[in-house]
């Protein structure tokens, strides 16, 4: 054993050396803690790293009593990394919550724990399932009706829509704040309530929504008493101290029920952007068990730097998560904030997360661009949006420069991945629009690569989104080699990839959209909706999409939509072919060598001209003022043959559609028109990704 190995193991002691996996006398065996491993690593540094130092940690769960905290001062060098990893093949799980176990039958399935008043928990987790803060309905929502007085702070609700409830004192409010006209489906809020109007069917709240709470804004009540009625329901009394709880399984004894108590488990924390924490690594650790904060009315784009992750890290630099399983998490599972350059988060397995899988968060003020040069690539990540439900799989805010590629993401309510930005440059950060001239700096969401990405099952509990999906001030992004597919909006409308207000000069190339919206009772209503400015759209493939209107759609609402690059594109199956809101001559500025198929005869070029104050009625606005359709015949001949001069309608021959062979014969007339192969084989998880996960 060389000096600068330690051990980790429950049957151990901190008083102990750490020297050994296991007591061997005199002292020398393994450490009870990581904090006290921690602490003796921290003696190494001081005297000067002359190898690697490798903490391995032995089988067990390590319930911890606070957050684990790092700084710069636990720090690796350049030459030298602090690793803390699992001995051997053993599997060590660090959680952030307590054990109950002392229950007293309460009535009929329910029964009560004594846990005290230190803690409030919102989540439980029994055998690492989540439970449920006991709510009402207990599928779906309710829908608002907006109070004309304080829209954002009340509302109103039906009279069949609240149940007797005798202890309103922790009554929630879960809200889809739906905007004036209450069909805005972006972000959640949980917020307390503050007063029940029975009379007048008023409900109160502590806090401001993030936007009003117009009629149809979906909600649901949760946290009282006398809403505990189902297996997995859980509330606890801030009075009494005592948590209630109807069990999945019974006997209650026999299960493994968990209370997180703390928010975070690991926090890398630098004192600042000069002295950042750096060069540690975490390798094959298992990590659960956080709650979330008691309200949140925050959105993505607040700059508000208040967010929690099962592991933060903050001013950190060249911190690696490598082969770990996150999961049963109240927010985040990896959050980033602020200053955070070239770390890597790789191989790991992200389930069942409270908000984001990995959230990284720059800060919105000029010359301070300190969130970039970061990689997140071959993860698995499913089941977010647990306690917040615009969760996303991934979510960068004000970051550039990062890779994310070969995840695979499935199972999420809003988007598999998201990029967006607020302007640096506007005055008093206002909203207004630059000149093109410094669109291309306007944003810290800048050369962010998006690549070889697995993408699924997104978009399950709102609107307006996209699989992938791009907004605000930044530029110069990349979209290419992904599989889209087996998306679905359940309601209103939605994209496959969407690149929504000041997504400019962004690439999008050699992705493969396939079977959306092929259920739910939503619209897809393009495969890609490109907003911006000098999109450029190569070689996709879109494949059998149930499009209500066309496959590729534009539109400048408020910001400038021209120049458009629309080439070598195989649309197959998948709506007609462009739909234009609020065309002008500048829109395109290259469409050609495309291949057009629909055995539907759908090769129709839209165009609507709208009001876009006030927006379409099909979506909630005002009537469309005009319509206008043309054939691809009459499209080709306008503009001088501007466009689509030698694209084509033909079959692109694909080899096994049913069996995901979307490679093409060799005779398929796309090779003619320029379209280069694809690189599928090597989109999703990578080779190394452990065989365990990739089939769960």
């Amino acid at each position: 054993m060389s000096q600068n190995e330690y051990y980790v193991s429950c049957d151990g002691n901190d008083s102990w050396d750490g020297s050994r996996p296991v007591f061997s006398g005199n002292d020398e065996g393994p450490f009870r803690t990581i904090k006290a491993a921690k602490d003796s690593v921290r003696k190494l540094i001081e005297d000067g790293l002359n190898s690697d130092v490798i903490i391995n940690i032995r089988e067990g769960n390590y319930y911890l009593d606070e957050t684990l905290i790092f700084n710069e001062l636990d720090s690796g060098t350049e030459d030298y990394r602090i690793i803390y990893k699992n001995y051997g093949d053993e599997k060590p799980v660090l959680c952030g919550g307590r054990l109950v176990s002392n229950w007293q039958h309460y009535k009929g399935n329910i029964y009560v724990a004594d846990i005290g008043k230190d803690i409030c928990p919102y989540s439980l987790f029994e055998n690492g399932r989540r439970g449920l803060y006991a709510r009402y309905p207990k599928d779906g929502y309710n829908n608002a009706i907006m109070s004309e007085e304080a829209p954002m702070e009340s509302f109103k609700y039906g009279k069949q829509d609240i149940p007797a409830i005798l202890d309103k004192d922790n009554l929630q409010v879960y809200i889809w704040p739906g905007g004036m006209d209450g069909d805005w489906n972006w972000f959640t809020n949980t917020i307390n309530v503050s007063s029940i109007d029975e009379k007048n069917r008023i409900i109160k709240l502590q806090e401001a929504a993030s936007y009003e709470l117009g009629t149809g804004s979906r909600y649901y009540i949760q946290g009282a008493l006398d809403l505990l009625s189902e297996p997995g329901e859980f509330y606890y009394d801030k009075k009494e101290g005592k948590l209630y709880y109807y069990p999945y399984t019974a006997p209650i004894e026999e299960q493994n029920i968990v209370i997180p108590i703390m928010n975070e488990i690991i926090r890398f924390q630098g004192e600042s952007i000069d002295k950042t924490v750096k060069n540690i690594q975490l390798n094959n650790i298992e990590i659960r068990y956080t709650d979330r904060k008691e309200q949140l009315t925050k959105v993505v784009t607040s700059d508000s730097l208040n967010n929690d992750g099962t592991i933060c890290i903050e001013n950190g630099e060249n911190i690696e998560i490598k082969y770990c399983r996150i999961c049963n998490t109240g927010s985040h599972g990896i959050y980033f904030k602020g200053y955070a350059q070239k770390n890597l988060i790789y191989g790991n397995r992200f389930n069942d997360i409270g908000e984001t899988g990995v959230y990284i968060e720059g800060i919105r003020k000029p010359d301070y661009f300190v969130s970039r040069n970061n990689q997140i690539v071959n993860n698995d990540i499913s089941d977010t949006g647990k306690s917040v439900g615009h969760g996303a799989g991934i979510q960068l805010y004000q970051s550039g420069e990062n890779t994310i590629a070969h995840n695979r993401i499935r199972n999420t309510p809003r988007y598999s991945i998201s990029l967006k930005s607020i302007s640096i440059l506007e005055d008093e950060l206002s909203n207004s629009y630059e000149t093109k001239d410094n669109t291309l700096y306007s944003g810290y969401n800048v050369k962010n690569i998006i690549e070889y990405n697995d993408l699924s099952h997104a978009n399950t509990d709102s609107q307006d989104t996209g699989v992938i999906e791009m907004w605000g001030g930044g530029s110069r992004n990349i979209i290419r080699n992904n599989y889209i597919h087996d998306s679905n909006v359940n309601f209103s409308f939605g994209f496959g990839i969407y690149l929504d207000d000041r997504a400019d000069f962004c690439l999008v190339e050699n992705n493969i959209i396939e079977g959306l919206q092929k259920k739910g009772n939503g619209k897809l209503l393009y495969a890609i909706y490109a907003k911006g400015l000098n999109d450029r759209i190569i070689n996709n493939v879109m494949i059998n999409n149930n499009v209500f209107r066309a496959a590729i759609g534009t539109f400048e609402m408020v910001y400038p939509n021209v120049d458009i690059e629309i080439e070598r594109n195989i649309i197959f199956e998948s709506g007609d072919i462009y739909y234009f809101q609020n065309w002008d001559d500048k829109r395109f500025s290259k469409c050609d060598y495309n291949l057009f198929y629909s055995t539907q005869g759908r090769y129709g070029i839209l165009n609507e001209i709208r009001d876009v104050q006030s927006g379409n009625k099909e979506l909630g606005g005002v009537e469309s003022i005009k319509w206008e359709t043309y054939s691809l015949e009459k499209w080709i001949g306008m503009f001088d043959e501007k466009f689509d001069s030698h694209s084509i309608i033909g079959n692109p021959q694909l080899r096994d559609i049913n069996n995901k062979d979307f490679r093409l014969l060799p005779n398929s007339p796309a090779y003619k028109l320029g379209y280069e192969d694809i690189d599928f084989c090597n989109i999703g998880l990578k080779e190394d990704f452990p065989e365990i996960n990739k089939s769960n």
